[in-house]
């Protein structure tokens, strides 16, 4: 019998969910993801006086050396496997060093700033070891016994119990910590440890409104700086006269010098993508390949490989990761770029978050399989796939509502096995500040519909096509035809579709008879045969159409101020 532990620590969710600002939603991610790196690094290197190893970390992965690529690739989780028999007491001795250590940098980094001045160390270290939830369990277990399926109820059952109370005269220190961690300014020259620890760079986190509007950085970066930082604090004080002068500046500082109508900052600029995923049979995979300390190893090795990828290629498009952790994900994003943005290579954008998640998706099943080409008891297993929570909400919304909202789209939606059966969706939710909400689960299980849908929104997001709204609001009373005509295959229903163009009156009152209808009959044609078709079982065909044209609209929509 040898002797494992499992190891979890919170209140990670409830920690993210209060969040006001960026910068506190990213510090608080990270520091738990930091506070495991030190906890497995401290484990790996813990040796007794013959240097001979306590333990061996069996997950997650710990890459050497350390990548500052800006996001927490730490789960909440370590399950580590005994290799002397006081392990036991030394995991103690060594967890407590390294909870001391981290205790001491906070209690470092809050004194720079006045407002806990009359906090002492022993305060902050009392009020850290109330905080974090750092719970475990140790079991003796047979060898080939499934590690991680042997000690995750009893992980759970932890996390459900209530913790110790918070001290509420203490209740600043973390907030303080949290809200100042990538703060520089001058009094305090540099960013906070968790920030250097994360980049190489030292700066100022992104606020919604630049993670939202990359874009027009893109285009003229020292114009959006300028114009960011007149009203940057103004804003997230939540003074709405302020953000309103931004909105109008951010318009007219790229507006169209011959057209005083026409502006780079568009109304999805506006507003801001949030966004979940989770893998998908991710436990059949384990329960093959469990029984073997180096089989878990591998597999927290494929997860990290596959979280440092996905980390770059959300920076590429220009979103913010907060937590990408083997298959679970969080981060903030734009909502859509231009056709003319490129990544460091040269390579354009993936056109809309629809797109990224996508992309991340197939990346994650790409990943997976060169993992299991060494893997001969996986062959017949399933490849995992990630479900997406994606809310897009405008920027002036509470970003903690916004967390919530995209956090139970996955869980509730993408990953409901009575809703979604396969799981390997994206559940999106679209709320306008009007107060209009769309809600829509896409299955990515169906490769051709997904692609088709994707370069639909791709192609028009840039042209703007009156008849497509009109289109959208006729669909109700069209679904039961389109499905009756799409049915016969002798019917071709892009006449009917080019007749309804046809009486589309243009900008001149007259009937648009170009042929550019010939093409935009065409292309719905191709959309409507797919979605309708009974092999790709889509449950509301007219409620995909209805989105993907409304999302088009969205993307083209001007902003009115």
């Amino acid at each position: 019998m040898t002797s494992y532990t499992g190891i979890t620590i919170g209140p990670l969710i409830s920690t993210i969910e209060a969040s006001r600002k960026t910068r506190e939603l990213w510090a608080s991610s990270y520091l738990f993801s930091y506070f495991i790196r030190q906890l497995v690094t401290a484990y790996t290197e813990a040796k007794d006086k013959a240097n001979n190893p306590y333990f061996t970390v069996l997950s997650p992965h710990l890459e050497t050396p350390h990548q500052k690529i800006g996001a927490g690739l730490y789960p909440d989780r370590i399950f580590i496997k005994h290799s002397t028999a006081n392990g036991a007491e030394q995991l103690k001795i060594t967890t407590e060093k390294v909870f001391k250590k981290l205790c001491e940098d906070i209690y470092s980094r809050i004194q720079l700033y006045k407002e806990s001045k009359s906090i002492t160390k022993s305060e902050v270290t009392e009020y850290l070891r109330s905080f974090f939830l750092l719970r475990s369990q140790t079991l003796p277990l047979p060898d080939n016994s499934n590690v991680i399926q042997m000690l995750t109820p009893y992980l759970d059952s932890q996390e459900e119990s209530p913790g110790l109370p918070e001290i509420e005269k203490h209740r600043q220190i973390l907030g303080l910590f949290l809200l100042t961690a990538s703060l520089k300014n001058n009094k305090v020259k540099s960013p906070s440890f968790l920030f250097m620890d994360a980049f190489d760079v030292s700066q100022n986190f992104p606020s919604l409104i630049q993670i939202s509007a990359v874009d027009l950085e893109a285009v003229d970066k020292k114009k959006f700086n300028k114009i960011i930082d007149q009203h940057f604090k103004a804003v997230n004080q939540g003074n709405t006269k302020e953000e309103h002068l931004l909105f109008q500046q951010l318009y007219q500082g790229f507006q169209n010098p011959d057209d005083s109508s026409d502006s780079q900052f568009l109304h999805y600029h506006r507003h801001i993508a949030i966004v979940h995923a989770d893998g998908d049979n991710i436990g059949a995979v384990l329960k093959k390949i469990g029984t073997t300390a180096e089989g878990v190893k591998d597999f927290s090795k494929f997860l990290h490989t596959f979280a440092v990828a996905a980390t770059k290629m959300i920076h590429n498009y220009g979103g913010t990761p907060i937590y990408i952790g083997g298959d679970d994900l969080f981060f903030l994003a734009p909502v859509a770029r231009t056709h003319e943005a490129s990544n460091s290579e040269g390579k354009p954008l993936d056109a809309t978050i629809l797109h990224l998640a996508n992309s991340l998706d197939q990346l994650f099943q790409t990943t997976y399989r060169s993992f299991r080409k060494n893997q001969p008891l996986l062959e017949n297993i399933p490849v995992p796939t990630l479900s997406f929570g994606i809310n897009i909400e405008h920027t002036k919304s509470p970003l903690y509502e916004g967390i919530q909202h995209s956090r139970e789209a996955m869980l509730f939606r993408a990953k409901n096995k009575e809703l979604n059966p396969d799981k390997h969706t994206i559940a999106l939710r679209l709320s306008t500040h009007s107060g209009s909400t769309q809600l829509l689960d896409i299955s990515l299980k169906q490769k051709t519909l997904v692609t088709t849908c994707l370069n639909f929104i791709e192609k028009y997001r840039r042209v703007e096509v009156p008849f497509f709204n009109t289109f959208a609001r006729k669909l109700l009373f069209l679904d039961p035809l389109f499905a009756h005509l799409i049915g016969d295959q002798e019917i071709d229903i892009s006449r009917f579709l080019l007749e309804m163009t046809k009486h589309q009156d243009n900008e001149y009152g007259e009937e648009d008879l170009s042929t550019e209808n010939l093409c935009i009959a065409k292309d719905l044609t191709n959309l409507l045969h797919l979605v309708y078709a009974t092999e790709n079982q889509v449950k509301d065909p007219a409620k995909l159409i209805e989105f993907v044209i409304r999302f088009v609209h969205f993307l083209n929509r001007k902003i009115e101020l």
